[in-house]
């Protein structure tokens, strides 16, 4: 560095003579070629205002500007649905909406809504509620500023609250003991169920904003609130209830992602 500003300062000092013979010059002759004018600083040589980098620095610089927020994503599950023709009369359907930080964190609120009525010659059996999830994800990929297109790979987890009504009518109970049969009704039944999720969900840019998702959960801990006796044979957003059950859920959704200021990419040449 100090051996570099002395062949700035030795060059300077150099040219000054003939800059101030020019310039002296000048009063008696017109003068046909432009005045050069130097000067210096701690690391930057000027001749005629322009600004000479040493030939061993590279002068240009890459820098990426990368802004927090990186768009709203709403999506809709279309795999509920659709399987609701195969699964013996059970219709459920969600939306998802999650905010994009640096691409990198994914803060995200799921709502939902299930209606079952599986069909049963020895009784009859209806449910229908609500579920929400609250959680975070993180992108595992393409997360770089300079990114190209915004694909994801996002490992997140949830906890989830879901509330149902059911009816039982016609369910009939043998006795053993006795040999008899009882009929059992139970009507206007609610529970409220909360349990905990852990996603993987592969996110896909189809189009500028129109992207596809792919996601796999899997629930565990599932809990009642309450001191209800009454245990729900089905939870919305959950499945099959029991004490102690582990679930495996899927999604196949389509998502809108909003426009934002998108992230720059600034080149210097200083």
């Amino acid at each position: 560095m100090y051996r570099l500003r002395f062949l700035k300062i030795f060059a300077a000092a150099f040219l000054l003579p003939f800059a101030a013979y020019a310039q002296s010059d000048s009063a008696a002759v017109v003068a046909e070629e432009p005045v050069v004018v130097v000067s210096t600083s701690a690391d930057s040589a000027y001749v005629s205002g322009i600004k000479v980098e040493p030939a061993d620095e590279d002068s240009s610089a890459t820098e990426g500007k990368s802004y927090v927020y990186q768009g709203a994503y709403i999506s809709a599950d279309i795999f509920n649905p659709i399987a609701s023709a195969f699964n013996g009369g059970r219709f459920q359907f969600e939306v998802m909406a999650d905010v994009s930080l640096w691409h990198k964190l994914f803060p995200a609120i799921e709502y939902g809504m299930m209606f079952y009525n599986p069909t049963s010659t020895d009784y009859s059996y209806s449910t229908n509620g609500f579920f929400f999830r609250l959680g975070a994800g993180y992108n595992l990929i393409n997360n770089k500023p300079n990114r190209k297109y915004d694909h994801a790979v996002i490992l997140g987890a949830r906890y989830a609250v879901g509330n149902v009504n059911y009816t039982l009518s016609n369910a009939t109970v043998h006795d053993n003991y006795w040999g008899t049969d009882d009929v059992v009704n139970a009507s206007a039944l609610n529970a409220t169920v909360g349990w905990v999720e852990f996603v993987v969900l592969v996110r896909v840019q189809l189009y500028k904003g129109l992207f596809m998702g792919l996601g796999v959960r899997l629930q565990t801990f599932p809990h009642i609130y309450g001191a209800d006796i009454n245990y729900p044979a089905f939870v919305p957003g959950f499945g099959a209830y029991s004490e102690g059950t582990t679930n495996w859920s899927y999604n196949i959704s389509f998502a809108y992602r909003f426009p934002y200021k998108k992230n720059t990419i600034k080149i210097e040449n200083d």
